[in-house]
This record gives C-alpha cells, sequence and structure tokens, in this order.
C-alpha cells in the first residue's frame, strides 16, 4: 500500500494530509499539489479523485503521463506538470477540455501530440526548457490562448499557428538563439499587437 503526503485544497481551505491510495481515491477534492514529492511515477490514484480542478505534480521525476488523466476532462482547469522527465504527451491531453492552464516547463518534451489543439479553451500555455523545434498546426484552434511561452526551446523559423491566436497578448521566445534577425522581425510583423519577449 503506498501513502503519499499531499496538500488537498477543500474549497478554499488547504490542509496537509498523508492519505493511503484508497483514502484519497474516496475523497472529493478540488486541488491537489504533490510538488517535490520525490515522485518518480504518477500516481494513478489520482485519476479516480472526483471533481479535481487543479493538479500541481511540478518538480518530481515523472516520465508517463497516464491516459487515466483524462477521466478529468470536464473539471481539471490547472495542471502544472512542470520539472519533470516527460518526453512524451499521450494523446489523451486533448480530453482534458476544462484546462485553462497547462505548465509543462522544464520537461524532456521532444514534441506535442496533434491532440494538444483540442484544449480550445487554454489561456495560458507554458513549454519553456523542452527541445522542441516545430509545433502542431493544430495549435491554430487555441483561440482563446493569452500567454505562450516557448523560451529556451529550439525554434529556428516561426510557427505556422502563432498567426491563428487571436487572443495572444504575451508570446516569450527568450533563450531561442537559432532564430535569425531576420526571423524575429518576421514575428513582429505577424503578430502587432502582441508583447514578445527575445
Amino acid at each position: 500500500m503506498k501513502y503519499y503526503k499531499i496538500l488537498l485544497f477543500l474549497g478554499l481551505t488547504a490542509v496537509s494530509y498523508s492519505y493511503a491510495d484508497e483514502q484519497l481515491a474516496k475523497h472529493r477534492v478540488t486541488g491537489i499539489t504533490m510538488s517535490g514529492s520525490n515522485l518518480k511515477a504518477f500516481p494513478t490514484v489520482i485519476c479516480n479523485v472526483g471533481n479535481l480542478r487543479q493538479l500541481n505534480l511540478g518538480n518530481n521525476s515523472i516520465e508517463i503521463i497516464p491516459p487515466c488523466l483524462s477521466k478529468h476532462s470536464t473539471t481539471l482547469t490547472q495542471l502544472n506538470l512542470s520539472g519533470n522527465s516527460i518526453k512524451i504527451l499521450p494523446e489523451e491531453i486533448g480530453n482534458l477540455k476544462a484546462l485553462s492552464v497547462l505548465d509543462l516547463r522544464q520537461n524532456s518534451l521532444g514534441s506535442l501530440p496533434d491532440e494538444i489543439g483540442e484544449l480550445i479553451y487554454l489561456e495560458s500555455l507554458y513549454l519553456s526548457h523542452n527541445p522542441i523545434k516545430t509545433f502542431p498546426m493544430s495549435m491554430s484552434k487555441l483561440i482563446y490562448l493569452e500567454y505562450l511561452d516557448l523560451s529556451y526551446t529550439q525554434i529556428e523559423i516561426i510557427p505556422d499557428f502563432l498567426p491563428y491566436l487571436v487572443s495572444l497578448k504575451t508570446l516569450d521566445l527568450g533563450g531561442n538563439s537559432g532564430l535569425s534577425n531576420a526571423e524575429r522581425e518576421l514575428i513582429r510583423q505577424v503578430l502587432p499587437g502582441v508583447d514578445i519577449k527575445f
């Protein structure tokens, strides 16, 4: 039996608990924080927690995100998986239709699945410090996206989807030394009203 020390959010109240697998699954909590918990694997018991809206698993050593996370397709609005060792996102990530914030900073992602474009209500997407060179055109469907962090990736040319992000306010491209001056100027022309950081 595995025990997890976690921070549970019950409404507006945060309480620290240690729960066994089956105990955690029984509680209807709105948020779970297990950042910096030395996790080697995703605690799949989280998939069975009802009414989950916020999940923070940042700064662990997780490599695989199980498809069962999509059980929270209508409730999960904030997902923080930053600072892990994730190389591939499952296609089921596209089922998390309610997501407004997705933090994938500091992982080992070399690409994103086409299904990322199904997260149409995303407002903030953090992808910095991942070895990503190209992005799926499906991201053009992220019409509510306001903040996009692509800093310290491996971008060398303008992603094709950028002109379609009609709500974009801030684009962070810092640390991308492969972007030529010509590409930078072209990005400014394509996104004239966006705060672009190089």
